[in-house]
């Protein structure tokens, strides 16, 4: 039985560098530990969006992570927390920049300067 191959669009590849930072073990010793840092567009693009929840699986040399389901409800409050963010910081500009969501962003069909 043959199997569909995905699409371009549904798969695709990002290199990250793991980065290191301190975690205080104790209150007198702080441990050396890894991280790694995911931010984009791409992440929203994938159905990851700012303050929704993930669940990851981790195996040896392989983690991946899910979005967890959002029930509808919180899917409209999380829009209107959104909203109501931007709306307050639209008037902040700082330095010439605007926050945007992502969504916002990926909605955009020109950027200007």
């Amino acid at each position: 039985m043959e199997t569909a191959q995905p699409s371009a669009q549904q798969v695709s590849e990002r290199h990250l560098t793991i980065g290191d930072t301190t975690v205080e073990h104790n209150w007198d010793k702080a441990v050396i530990v890894p991280f790694i840092r995911l931010k984009g567009l791409w992440l929203c693009k994938a159905g990851f969006g700012a303050g929704n929840s993930v669940t990851l699986r981790v195996e040896r040399g392989k983690i991946t992570l899910f979005a967890d389901p959002i029930p509808p409800r919180t899917v409209e409050e999380t829009k209107q927390q959104r909203w109501a963010r931007f709306r307050k910081q639209r008037g902040n500009a700082t330095m010439g920049k605007v926050t945007i969501t992502a969504e916002q962003a990926l909605a955009a069909k020109t950027v200007t300067a």
